[in-house]
């Protein structure tokens, strides 16, 4: 493992603690990446918190993925307050744009009004 790939591990870590295992746009729940992998490839151990995703994906969770809010393609750095956690869908449709960008539009697009 590279030094990117243990700190985006260590990140995934401490951003379930501070905000839950669902994606901080649509709200659906998600299992973490290295376990969604397991699960996927039939290495998962036999343990309760290994049922436990199972089970959660069996009900629609999706796998969690880090997404910058100031992307880095615009200078955003992997730190923690630059970060969330995100379904891959919601990832992949904010693309490039910046957090306040696609909360507008994602607000926008429910009728909500924007505070930001």
């Amino acid at each position: 493992m590279n030094g990117t790939t243990i700190r985006r591990i260590i990140l995934s870590k401490k951003l379930a603690k501070r905000d839950g295992l669902h994606c901080h746009y649509c709200g659906i729940s998600l299992v973490p990446s290295r376990v969604f992998q397991r699960i996927e490839r039939g290495a998962a151990k036999d343990t309760k918190r290994y049922r436990d995703f199972s089970a959660l994906l069996a009900n629609g969770a999706v796998m969690a993925t880090l997404d910058h809010k100031i992307p880095e393609s615009r200078g955003g750095r992997l730190i923690l307050e630059n970060v969330v956690l995100a379904c891959e869908p919601c990832n992949m449709e904010k693309g490039s744009r910046d957090y306040c960008e696609f909360v507008q539009t994602k607000r926008a697009a429910f009728g909500q009004t924007v505070n930001a």
